[in-house]
């Protein structure tokens, strides 16, 4: 025993390490248990989307990936969890993750489309009392599950009134006002509109006669005309009377009783016509001329360029005449007009004449257009030979007035408005200013120009001629002008 225990006490050689076990690998792998979804049916309408969340347990599950699929992606498809219904009908929507899974399931209905906008053809409109309009609505989109309008009346009623037929509306004007037509969809209460004024019905003309329907008159005597207007309410019954001839008759006064008066003889038609111009009646008119002649009060005429003048006429009772076919006879310087003014645009030493007819007559008056240019207070010439000389010496200056024959024997100076701005063709040789109705004419060098003098749309064309010169030693001076002193 004393021999065992010194053994096992006594120093001993070193401890030999326990050998390890080997090591047994271990599975971490955490497996999935379940899969759970945040809903497990839902319903869409075609083409609207609802995502789904997917729940892995245990939250640690070593592969949680979660992988989706449809039962019929003609009915519904599924990506990421966004379910988006495609057409009517069910499917299933799976959610796997490992070797769980969840599942969904999904009702597809058809989309219900919904009116967006109501209009109304016209958008306005404008109607007089008893009119009739016909308006058109127009419901979109087209498919819309609802497409029923109803059609009212905002505003006075009084002033319109509407039947509707579907999507067509008649409307009638009553009164004069303003209302707007609406028409709305029973689906969403979208509302079109349309505008509308009522004005007041115009009662227009529809007959006018006249009392009497034809007449016989003798120069100088009157009768009465009666239109008679119809209907009596017409909104508008004044009218205006015509005379087709007013050298055979004329009418005076006013609304549907006026005067006629005989004024020559001959044929005419009075016609009565309403304010709007739609309607008119007439009356034929004879009127038997008396056996009188006519003239004109003024035979001869004293007259300048660019004047005029309208000859008077008279029947020998002292009756105004109407005279017609105005012409000139004689004379390129006159102009006459059909209402018989008389122009003069030019002038001559020899008289023009103008004719006119009263009835089967002719009158004739006689008209003197003679000019005449007078040089200082000397005797007058005629002015379509003017020719004058100046010296510079001794007759440096010369003062012109241009004269009419105002009479057979008398010449006077021509109004000084009648008188335009005078020129020189060569002002270096003459100079020519206009002083009220007279003219002077300066030299300025010797040679010879031409003074034009300018009487209403006539020009008299005056020649000058210039002698002598401008002394070297300067003692001769002039009135100063435009060139200065010479």
């Amino acid at each position: 025993m004393a021999a065992l225990l010194v053994l096992a006490c006594g120093p001993q050689g070193p401890e030999k390490a326990p050998e390890k076990e080997p090591e047994v690998p271990v599975d971490e792998t955490v497996a999935v248990t379940s899969v759970s979804l945040s809903q497990t049916s839902i319903s869409l309408e075609e083409g609207q989307t609802q995502s789904l969340t997917a729940t892995v347990f245990p939250p640690n599950a070593t592969d949680p990936t979660v992988t989706w699929k449809s039962s019929d992606e003609a009915v519904a498809r599924v990506e990421g969890g966004v379910v988006t219904g495609v057409k009517k009908g069910s499917a299933r929507i799976t959610a796997s993750a490992g070797a769980k899974s969840a599942v969904c399931k999904v009702t597809v209905t058809e989309k219900i489309y919904h009116v967006t906008s109501v209009t109304i053809e016209p958008a306005s409109a404008s109607l007089t009392q008893e009119e009739q309009v016909v308006l058109t609505a127009s419901v979109l989109p087209e498919n819309a599950i609802n497409r029923n309008i109803s059609w009212a009346i905002e505003g006075d009623a009084s002033v319109a009134s509407i039947a509707a037929d579907g999507f067509s509306a008649t409307l009638t004007a009553l009164q004069p006002g303003k209302v707007s037509v609406v028409a709305t969809s029973e689906d969403g209460a979208v509302q079109g509109s349309c505008e509308v004024t009522v004005l007041k019905k115009v009662i227009h003309v529809e007959s006018v006669s006249i009392e009497p329907a034809t007449l016989a008159l003798t120069e100088e005597e009157t009768a009465t005309l009666t239109a008679t207007v119809l209907p009596l309410d017409a909104d508008d019954r004044s009218i205006s009377w015509t005379v087709a001839d007013p050298s055979v008759a004329s009418v005076s006064g006013e609304g549907l009783s006026v005067t006629l008066t005989a004024l020559m003889g001959g044929q005419t038609t009075v016609t009565a016509t309403s304010t709007d111009g739609s309607i008119s009646a007439t009356c034929q008119v004879s009127v038997t001329a008396l056996a009188r002649d006519a003239d004109f009060v003024q035979k001869v005429f004293y007259v300048w360029p660019g004047s005029s003048f309208t000859p008077e006429a008279r029947y020998t009772d002292n009756r105004p005449a109407t005279p017609t076919d105005w012409a000139v006879a004689e004379g390129n310087f006159l102009e006459v007009n059909n209402s018989g003014e008389v122009s003069i645009s030019g002038f001559s030493a020899n008289p023009g004449r103008v004719t006119a007819k009263v009835g089967e007559g002719v009158l004739s008056l006689t008209v003197w257009s003679d000019l005449a240019l007078k040089a200082g207070s000397g005797e007058g010439q005629p002015a379509d030979g003017g020719v004058f000389s100046l010296d510079i010496e001794n007759s440096p200056e010369l003062t012109l007035s241009i004269l009419y024959r105002s009479s057979a024997t008398e010449w006077t100076a021509i109004p000084e408005q009648a008188l335009g701005t005078p020129a020189s063709k060569d002002e270096g040789i003459a100079a020519v200013s206009r002083t009220g109705a007279s003219y002077r004419i300066v030299a300025k060098g010797s040679g010879s120009t031409e003074i034009s003098l300018p009487v209403g749309p006539a020009t008299i064309t005056v020649s000058i001629n210039v002698s002598g010169s401008i002394p070297s030693d300067g003692t001769i001076t002039y009135p100063e002008d435009k060139y200065g002193t010479l």
